[in-house]
Order: C-alpha cells, then structure tokens, then sequence
C-alpha cells in the first residue's frame, strides 16, 4: 500500500511539473502575444502615415502635373499642321498615325520632328529623349 502510495505521489508531482511547464508556456506565449500585438498597432500607425503622405504627395503631383503642362503648352514650340507647312503624309513616330491637317503638333527642337501634341506629352512622362533622335526634349 505504501509502495501505491509512493506511486502515486510520483505520478501526481509529474504531472504538477507537466502542469507547471505548460504554465510557464502559456505565460511566454501570451507575453510574446502582447509584444507583437504592441508591434502590429505601430507598424498601423506607420502604415496610416504613409498612405497619408502618398494621398498628399498623389495630391501635389497632379497639382504639379497640371501646373507642368500649362507651363509646358505655353513655352513650347507648336503649330498645327496645314498643307503649306508640312509634307503631304508626315507620321507621329509615337503612335505610328498620320498628323492630319489642323491637328496640334510638336516640334522637337535638335531634329525639328513633329509628334501629335497629346502624344508628346504622354512620351514626355516616361522619357527624356525624342523618339527619333535621341536628344533632349527639354521643353516638352
């Protein structure tokens, strides 16, 4: 009977260390839950602010972008295209379409080729160089 007993105190302190490592898991498991729960409500907050700022700066660009293209349409050389200043089929080399008679142009001004206004100034959002001849396109 003492020997059952003795058994049995064993068993009962195993599972009290059992119960007490699990304890002790649990307790880091929920302080790592906090710590990370701490980091996800900063990383929020970074979030949010840079969202902010990318509205703003989206905002401003277009702002700019306007602003740009007023300043550009005015100080760039340009002319609609007639019969007596322009050869009788002369292509946009950006959109690989005819410039028709009356239609806005631009000039690039170190190799004097037209392109459709409209195309000139999409090409001018992604490029520095006239399609044709690889200069500059400073006013455009």
């Amino acid at each position: 009977m003492k020997e059952e007993l003795s058994k049995e105190k064993e068993k009962n302190q195993e599972k009290e260390e059992e119960i007490l490592k699990a304890s002790k898991e649990n307790e880091d498991l929920q302080k790592t839950i906090l710590k990370l729960t701490v980091e996800n409500e900063a990383n929020e907050l970074v979030i949010q602010k840079l969202l902010h700022r990318i509205t703003n700066s989206s905002t401003n660009q277009q702002k700019t972008t306007e602003i740009n293209k007023k300043n550009i349409e005015e100080s760039t050389p340009t002319a609609s295209v007639t019969s007596k200043n322009a050869p009788i089929v002369i292509d946009c080399l950006i959109c690989s379409s005819q410039i028709k008679s009356g239609q806005e142009v631009i000039r690039c001004p170190p190799c004097k080729r037209r392109f459709h206004s409209n195309c000139a100034f999409k090409w001018r959002k992604d490029h520095t160089q006239c399609p044709a001849c690889n200069g500059d396109l400073p006013g455009i």
